[in-house]
């Protein structure tokens, strides 16, 4: 559908355009929640209690990896597409369009009488090389005010509807210019509307200079009509076939990046990370009080009664002396 291609007005100023079956994954918490199981993990000397809903098996484990791997190569391709693609779009080399439409009628409405015989044909003139370099049918309507104040919420959605109800194609570039020249203040606005297929040829950077031009020139009261339109259309009709670079877009490239770091980083050594604390938990019963000591060889902690060797160091395991702590169901619950 046609969109907006910039306008403005006397009194406010100018705006731009408008360019256009998997696994169920296992829940941790520190605290207890319903359905979950008790587990203890082993690290760096120390024990740590967590409630898992769920318990692993090797099989999961293996999927878990498989998965992850799998998970991986699909994003990195994506990334990968994504960047090209960003890097692509900041140049932009214009081709002409088929004129393979019903209506390739250059058309200059004057509803105010604004424009004099030798204006007409300036911009006729104009209009026929934009479209012979281009492809693309300029139409230019000046109307009264009252055409759209107090039909319309805006001067843009007159545009959008004179667009669609008189062409079926992508291929138009509609201006229309719309003013009170009774009154003493002229209460101008104006309104570009361009079809979808133009976009390769009247590109944001393009139609925001043919903005920023013809506003400045309306707004120089002693310069007529005709020429500050002409100064604006021509300027772009000079250079809109012209291949164009846009550096901006490559902004965006960094925090993509520094995106896909932070979640490849997650996703591999994070799930690993939660595999080895799965591989090396131990499953607590319910309701049951389990005895913390600390092994004699390398001072870790461990629950006493569960295990033949120490979980950290490996060494002998002697019987049951004074507990550091006797934990219970609620002294787990950190």
């Amino acid at each position: 559908m046609p969109h907006s291609s910039g306008g403005g007005s006397h009194g406010g100023g100018s705006h731009g355009g408008s360019h256009g079956s998997g696994s169920r994954g296992h829940r941790t918490s520190h605290t207890y929640f319903p359905g979950s199981t008790r587990y203890a993990y082993y690290h760096k000397g120390r024990i740590e209690y967590y409630y898992r809903d769920a318990e692993y098996t090797e099989n999961d484990l293996k999927d878990k990896t498989k998965t992850r791997l799998i998970t991986a190569l699909v994003l990195a391709v994506f990334y990968a597409f994504f960047i090209i693609a960003i890097a692509g779009s900041t140049i932009n080399i214009p081709r002409k369009l088929k004129m393979d439409y019903k209506d390739t009628s250059i058309s200059i409405s004057d509803g105010k009488e604004l424009l004099s015989e030798d204006e007409l044909v300036r911009i006729g003139d104009s209009f026929s090389e934009f479209q012979d370099k281009t492809g693309i049918t300029p139409v230019l309507l000046i109307i009264d005010n009252s055409e759209w104040m107090g039909h319309y919420s805006s001067l843009e959605n007159y545009a959008y509807e004179y667009y669609v109800q008189r062409w079926d194609d992508e291929k138009h570039w509609l201006i229309v210019y719309s003013t009170d020249s009774n009154q003493e203040w002229e209460d101008w606005h104006w309104e570009g509307m361009q079809g979808d297929d133009t976009d390769n040829i009247l590109t944001t950077k393009r139609t925001n200079d043919f903005r920023e031009a013809f506003q400045k020139g309306l707004l120089q009261d002693r310069q007529p009509f005709a020429d500050s339109f002409l100064d604006a259309f021509n300027s772009l009709s000079d250079v809109c076939m012209e291949v164009s670079f846009e550096p901006m877009a490559l902004i965006a490239i960094p925090f993509i990046l520094l995106h896909a770091t932070l979640f490849f980083y997650g996703l591999i050594f994070g799930a690993k990370k939660n595999e080895e604390k799965a591989r090396n938990s131990v499953k607590l019963e319910k309701d049951v009080q389990y005895v913390e000591d600390t092994c004699k060889w390398c001072g870790g902690l461990y629950i006493h009664g569960i295990h033949l060797s120490c979980p950290h160091c490996g060494g002998t395991i002697d019987p049951l002396g004074e507990p550091i702590n006797v934990t219970s169901p609620e002294s787990l619950i950190r």
